[in-house]
């Protein structure tokens, strides 16, 4: 297994989300800075990311039961 750095593949400053940041707010911040893919950190730590919300994640969440 290869482990990479997270600047050797981002080519634009890296967009980051708290982990209790509502879903319309990461949206915008989705929106406002054209990226697909949001990581999602707790305390603006990027060095222990929670998690990644992308595009798919709101196709998923629109087919859940309301």
């Amino acid at each position: 297994m290869h482990w990479y750095s997270i600047e050797r593949h981002n080519i634009s400053p890296l967009v980051t989300t708290e982990a209790l940041s509502p879903i319309g707010v990461t949206a915008d911040i989705m929106l406002q800075n054209r990226v697909r893919h949001l990581l999602v950190v707790k305390n603006d730590d990027v060095n222990k990311p929670l998690g990644i919300i992308t595009q798919l994640t709101y196709l998923k969440l629109n087919m859940l039961p309301q």
